[in-house]
């Protein structure tokens, strides 16, 4: 019952997100081992995680920045393994087609509000997981989304994520603008007071846990899970 009442109270989430329009954003592809490749609408003027990849059996993450120059161009500036997007950068590329429809690839929005979520994908041992599984310093990766964008996940589905100052959400469609007259699915949520099991991967268990949500600029959520 408990559960049925929280996909409920998700449900009206994304119905209230619906609503709002207008994110910044920039569409591209988020790619990783095992899980390999997807596509997700990224913040502007936010260092990112946007691959990972394995160096033998270790694996780094490479880091880069979406910028808007003015309202119709967008640069993407890549920083290797530096985390904060500082320095200079290894390599830059530059989008200028405005005709590319919203949610599609490398299509992207320069006049909207700063509205992202933060969640955090841990991993353990199989069945190895609890609650400080969420506040490893090395086994943990935030996968940065912005909220309230339908993104086309290019395999006939379509992609829509929000966030409130308590849970963050991610809902499958299946018709371009995320406006099924059916409900949509849930495919996954997370909690910023609540570390979860999400699935298997190989011999690990992946856990997610949100960090942050910003609504027009602004950080509305408070994340303290880890303190003590």
């Amino acid at each position: 019952m408990v559960a049925v009442v929280f996909h409920v109270l998700l449900l009206c989430l994304w119905m209230t997100a619906m609503v709002h329009s207008g994110s910044k954003f920039f569409v591209a592809e988020y790619s990783a081992p095992v899980v390999g490749t997807s596509y997700q609408a990224y913040p502007i003027d936010v260092c990112v995680i946007y691959e990972i990849v394995l160096d033998g059996v270790t694996a780094k993450n490479h880091y880069g920045m979406f910028s808007c120059n003015g309202t119709n161009e967008v640069t993407f500036k890549s920083y290797g393994e530096n985390a904060g997007c500082t320095g200079d950068a290894e390599g830059s590329q530059t989008y200028t087609d405005t005709s590319i429809k919203p949610g599609e690839p490398h299509s992207f929005n320069c006049s909207g509000a700063v509205n992202y979520m933060v969640t955090d994908g841990c991993q353990a041992q199989a069945g190895k997981g609890n609650n400080q599984t969420c506040c490893s310093k090395t086994e943990c990766l935030p996968s940065t989304q912005v909220t309230d964008v339908c993104v086309d996940n290019q395999d006939g589905t379509y992609s829509m994520v929000n966030c409130n100052a308590f849970n963050t959400s991610t809902w499958l469609f299946s018709s371009a603008g995320c406006n099924d007259s059916s409900s949509p699915k849930l495919s996954s949520s997370a909690r910023i007071d609540e570390c979860s099991y999400y699935s298997r991967e190989l011999f690990y268990d992946i856990y997610l846990r949100m960090t942050e949500c910003y609504q027009n600029g602004k950080e509305i959520s408070t994340d303290n899970f880890c303190d003590h």
